[in-house]
């Protein structure tokens, strides 16, 4: 794990390669090395090689990628938090096309995980700051059919990033809109204008307005008078200062001009300071209200000064202000989820506490009334927790190992969350799922408490592939606690609402269990009856199950988890199987070696070798080595030095021996009085191999 670790830190595409091919021999359940020490995998080490190889452009790094994708269950770490870092990996180099059709693909590789509205915006936001309009229209077009919404959205990124539309391009926005029958949008309009007010480029400004009008063929008339002062007051604001501000408002207000909030936050622009706003609330002899505290609030996050937002935050409900989920939001993001590392459990206390005191002053009779006109908790200027405050809160308690402390806290949200009838989105709904299922005493209320999360009213939630995949395996990953075989049919319960939800039962399916399964046999041989029986079952299941066609790696699975329990009949009539259909592979052969040489079946194993090289199949340096270390368990090390020293390196594939095949027979070797005899052939055959060993002092002495 150092050496990958190394490769990673130096951004060493090469290394990252080789260093992983080693890495994944050592992997916990990998089925072709039974010796291999269980290593501890760091999740940023992971996701520092994806970005290191996304970020090269190389197909070879391209597909090395996705196949650390497809590991991501063994390295016991979360797919959709790999895709993400690909995807962030594109922006952070400018790769747009390459972002997008990440988006686009993401449910097609290993994991199938499905992009979040998070993440188009993002990729927005990102076509703004590389100045690619054009490229921001085509997705909002591709989302089909686009809506108010969408364009919304589009502008709101492009805003956030700082970029500002041409004229040339607000036509082109506008065209867009008409084509897919989107109407007239003053709210967009108003953006749009504010835009250019804000950017000082007035004259622009009054183009856009008049060029939008026009081509919705709406009067000139609809446009308000106030609206353009206050548009007027912000770009003076802006350009010249306050005190010019002020002196064009006192105009206008001898004019009968009453400043509103609009007004107010258009003033106040970008600034964090209380002081400038005390200012504009006395000169507008106003109080700011909620939208004006949340623009604030938000201005600090963006620049990420969290501690000013939080002073924002006091300095609000201080003034006598019942926060509002647009407040509040922007504060827990950048406690909770600001980055790829989990926060910290000091985050994840305050952003607790933010909430229960939110509750405790949003707890009165008018801003209860409030929750019944928010649509489904979505509205954020509603005073009543929304969905996606609690989707913040959960996904963080649920990101922490302090799973005793924050167990009942979750539970206590998912209660409040059902209580005001708001919806989990996927991540949050698998991520609560996976904690309380680790959080039980027993595989029996491990699946109670995964029916309590998902299904209500007879209804199936609607997760998705990467979501049981994750909870499938965290029913299996309970064994290493409970120290337990975990039940075949409970896992096939969940299998079964799996495919009543409409998702295919892929091979990865049965994977999850029978790797959970080899390995319990491995560690604790005590479980191998146990294990026995659960792989039977398992193979019931598979036989029966028509829509399944098992590939090669199941099978290999399959037999690897029937040799370790102790059953060599069954893992040979498997290996037989494959073979006589010609649908064997390297790691097929390596498991059955491994097979003999457990079970003592020294012709059995001789057999398959000769049927082998008959056929004219080459041997990788795995399968040698698995050759090796199953004659020497049959104790024919003699013959084990024969196939080291004179054997390989020979024939059509031509794979050398190295240290490790060295070290793998003599390391038997010194059981034996063979001891020797068997480095002096070493020394005599293979001198270079001996002296390097020698020098590094990596001889078994």
């Amino acid at each position: 794990m150092e050496t990958f670790r190394s490769f990673v830190d130096q951004n060493d595409v090469n290394g990252v390669h080789t260093s992983y091919r080693a890495l994944k021999e050592y992997l916990p359940d990998t089925p072709t090395h039974r010796t291999a020490e269980m290593v501890s995998i760091d999740r940023q080490v992971v996701v520092g090689a994806l970005t290191v190889l996304v970020t090269s452009g190389s197909p070879a790094d391209r597909a090395l990628a996705e196949e650390i994708l497809a590991d991501s269950t063994r390295l016991g770490i979360e797919a959709y938090l790999l895709y993400d870092a690909i995807f962030q990996s594109f922006l952070g180099r400018g790769a747009l096309q390459d972002a997008f059709t990440w988006l686009n693909h993401m449910h097609l590789n290993p994991g199938r995980c499905k992009p979040q509205g998070i993440h188009y915006f993002s990729l927005l936001r990102a076509c703004g700051t590389h100045k690619n309009f054009r490229f921001a229209l085509s997705i909002v077009e591709s989302k089909q059919p686009p809506t108010y919404a969408t364009y919304r959205t589009l502008c709101k990124a492009l805003s956030r990033s700082g970029y500002t539309l041409s004229v040339v391009e607000l036509r082109d926005l506008v065209t867009s809109m008409k084509s897919y029958g989107v109407s007239f949008d003053p709210y967009l309009l108003r953006f749009i204008v504010d835009g250019y007010s804000n950017a000082g480029r007035f004259d622009l400004a009054e183009e856009a307005e008049t060029l939008y009008f026009s081509a919705f063929d709406v009067h000139s008339d609809l446009r308000s008078a106030d609206f353009n002062k206050d548009r007027r007051l912000s770009v003076s604001a802006k350009k010249n200062g306050k005190w010019s501000a002020l002196s064009l408002y006192n105009k206008f207000r001898e004019e009968g001009f009453c400043a509103t909030q609009s007004t107010l936050q258009g003033v106040l622009h970008r600034t964090t300071a209380i002081p400038v706003l005390r200012f504009w609330e006395r000169a507008f002899s106003m109080q700011a209200g909620p939208y004006v505290w949340a623009k604030i609030i938000r201005n600090a996050i963006e620049v990420n000064r969290l501690s000013t937002g939080l002073d924002l935050y006091q300095s609000a409900i201080s003034s006598g202000i019942h926060p509002t989920n647009s407040m509040l939001h922007p504060i827990l993001r950048a406690l909770c989820a600001s980055g790829l590392r989990p926060p910290s459990d000091a985050a994840v206390d305050r952003a607790c506490d933010l909430y229960h005191e939110y509750v405790r002053l949003n707890d009165t009779p008018q801003t209860r009334s409030e929750s019944n006109e928010a649509e489904n908790g979505s509205s954020v200027n509603s005073t009543q927790p929304d969905a996606p405050i609690y989707n913040t809160l959960l996904r963080a308690l649920c990101s922490s190992s302090n799973t005793e402390k924050y167990f009942p806290i979750a539970l206590s949200l998912l209660e409040d969350m059902r209580s005001r009838k708001l919806s989990m989105d996927d991540m949050t709904l698998t991520s609560v799922t996976v904690l309380l299922m680790r959080s039980s005493s027993s595989f029996t209320e491990a699946l109670k408490a995964y029916r309590l999360v998902c299904q209500s009213q007879d209804r199936l939630s609607p997760l998705q592939m990467e979501g049981y995949s994750a909870i499938l395996n965290a029913y299996c990953k309970l064994s290493d606690r409970f120290k337990k075989v975990p039940p075949a049919r409970l896992y096939f319960e969940i299998v079964q609402d799996m495919r009543l939800a409409g998702h295919d039962i892929t091979p990865h399916v049965y994977t999850i269990l029978l790797q959970q399964l080899a390995k319990l046999a491995r560690l604790d041989p005590s479980l191998r009856d146990q294990v026995a029986s659960s792989v039977r079952r398992v193979h019931d299941f598979l036989n029966v199950e028509a829509s399944l066609k098992p590939d090669t790696a199941l099978w290999n699975q399959l037999m690897d988890s029937y040799q370790r329990a102790g059953c060599f009949l069954e893992a040979y009539r498997i290996w037989e199987s494959l073979y006589r259909s010609h649908e064997f592979d390297a790691t097929s052969i390596s498991v059955i070696l491994d097979a003999c040489g457990y079970a003592g079946q020294y012709d059995t194993a001789l057999q398959i070798y000769s049927d082998l090289v008959d056929s004219g199949f080459q041997f990788d340096l795995r399968n040698w080595k698995n050759w090796l270390e199953c004659l020497c368990r049959l104790d024919k090390v003699d013959e084990a030095l024969k196939v080291l020293c004179l054997e390989m390196g020979e024939g059509a594939g031509n794979v050398e021996p190295d240290e490790e095949s060295v070290r793998i027979v003599l390391k038997f070797a010194t059981h034996t009085n063979f001891e020797g005899e068997a480095r002096d052939r070493v020394k005599r055959y293979l001198p270079h191999l001996w002296k390097q060993m020698s020098q590094e002092r990596r001889v078994v002495f």
